[in-house]
């Protein structure tokens, strides 16, 4: 049987390092969550932290459930949850400036993806991952 007890060392490292934890300006907000990269995507995408709570709940259950509780502090009155929360948005605009995103908040985007959240979501509480891509636009206008 093969060792995996280097590529398990290597995940937990990487999710280590690419933790991201403080308060925003966001109503002062605490957020903790991992960043899919510190310099190309800074911020918490539902996409990548239904994802990251798979491979948590192998390293760390606790840092699965934060993941997720992180990730739904973003959720509105209305029930929509946003592709993207921008927990430090103030020392990362030179990175929100190259993408092409609907904002609903200055800390949130208009969108979310259809289909892949949901099936991580259930993975992750199942033990499982997968999923599919799509797209909504969140009307903004009431």
């Amino acid at each position: 049987m093969p060792d995996y007890q280097p590529l398990v060392f290597a995940a937990r490292q990487t999710l280590d390092l690419n933790r991201q934890q403080g308060t925003s300006e966001w109503e002062g907000r605490h957020y903790d969550f991992v960043c899919p990269s510190h310099d190309a995507y800074p911020f918490q995408w539902a996409w990548d932290s239904g994802f990251h709570s798979i491979a948590l709940l192998h390293v760390n259950p606790e840092l699965a459930k934060q993941e997720l509780r992180c990730l739904l502090q973003g959720a509105q009155s209305d029930g929509f949850l946003p592709h993207m929360l921008l927990w430090e948005r103030a020392t990362h605009e030179d990175v929100l400036a190259k993408y092409n995103i609907a904002l609903a908040n200055p800390y949130f985007t208009a969108t979310i993806s259809r289909g892949s959240n949901n099936w991580c979501w259930g993975a992750s509480a199942r033990g499982r991952s997968g999923g599919t891509s799509g797209q909504t636009t969140r009307n903004t206008t009431g």
